[in-house]
């Protein structure tokens, strides 16, 4: 399902990250003692739902090298307790389905997740600052808690998939961890430029990424891979 309206209203904004900043803070890179506490970041990406799946139901088109696909946003505040560690909160929604063209069967996937993280600024952490200039790195990890809900099995009859209704509109809470990491670069003392990779792994999911019942021999694990602009 396109959505073509939100994806207009979102894509101006995921190259924007504003940083709020404290009155008695200024940016100088090579001030260790200089930094931004706050940064208010917005993020919009693709997601991929990487595993598990039943046989039929996959995400990724194999008939493309590069496919995007907006289907992931998400709003969050990081707080830099000192120059080199931080504190981050954010909460995302993915819209995970078949892409068409791809040859999976028809799936959508509603996943909603609060994360709370560390932060870790690899550039102050190793003393790059001069160097890094106006770049920059962060590293990223910790808990995170998600809701999952299937939305749609338009064409999927249920005999195809024995034992497994599709589960429409009824949702799972997980909780799992996540990590990932993300290259900078500042335009202005506000306002910067990111890119971020983050891996999201599930320890108690019982569906596939298409809302059916997973395998018992999968122990209940998921994962979901992201790759947002912000």
């Amino acid at each position: 399902m396109k959505k073509h309206l939100l994806l207009l209203s979102f894509i101006g904004m995921a190259y924007a990250n504003v940083q709020a900043q404290s009155d008695s803070t200024k940016v100088v890179d090579s001030d260790p003692k200089s930094y931004n506490r706050w940064t208010i970041e917005f993020n919009a990406g693709q997601s991929k739902g990487i595993k598990p799946y039943h046989e039929g139901y996959f995400f990724s088109n194999p008939n493309k090298h590069i496919s995007v696909d907006f289907n992931h946003f998400d709003l969050g505040a990081r707080y830099m307790i000192s120059p080199k560690f931080g504190v981050k909160m954010d909460v995302a929604y993915d819209l995970l389905e078949n892409q068409k063209g791809s040859g999976s069967k028809q799936f959508e996937m509603q996943h909603i997740r609060l994360g709370m993280q560390g932060v870790v600024n690899a550039v102050r952490l190793f003393s790059f600052e001069e160097r890094a200039g106006r770049f920059g790195l962060l590293f990223h990890g910790g808990f995170q808690a998600a809701a999952m809900t299937p939305k749609s099995n338009d064409g999927i009859p249920e005999s195809d998939i024995p034992n497994s209704p599709q589960n429409i509109n009824v949702t799972e809470y997980n909780v799992g961890v996540m990590f990932g990491f993300t290259p900078q670069v500042r335009i202005t003392r506000a306002i910067g430029l990111q890119a971020d990779f983050t891996m999201n792994s599930n320890v108690r999911q019982h569906f596939n990424w298409d809302g059916s019942y997973s395998a018992p021999n999968n122990n209940l694990a998921g994962s979901l891979y992201t790759v947002s602009l912000e």
